[in-house]
């Protein structure tokens, strides 16, 4: 997914809550954010495990 470098914020409610959306242009794709941040955590999670970079720690212990 590329992401785009102008966006505009869209929210449209619904009973449940607001979706919130970004889109390139006014009539163009409408993106979901929540969707869209979670790929790129998961994206950078693999990166980092690929890479070596992630070490699991407990909860509460420290460097």
């Amino acid at each position: 997914m590329n992401l785009p470098r102008y966006r505009q914020r869209r929210l449209s409610r619904d009973s449940a809550g607001a979706i919130a959306y970004i889109q390139i242009e006014p009539e163009g794709e409408k993106i979901n954010i929540v969707e869209l941040f979670q790929t790129t955590a998961e994206q950078w999670f693999e990166f980092l495990v690929e890479e070596g970079l992630w070490v699991e720690q407990p909860p509460g212990e420290e460097d």
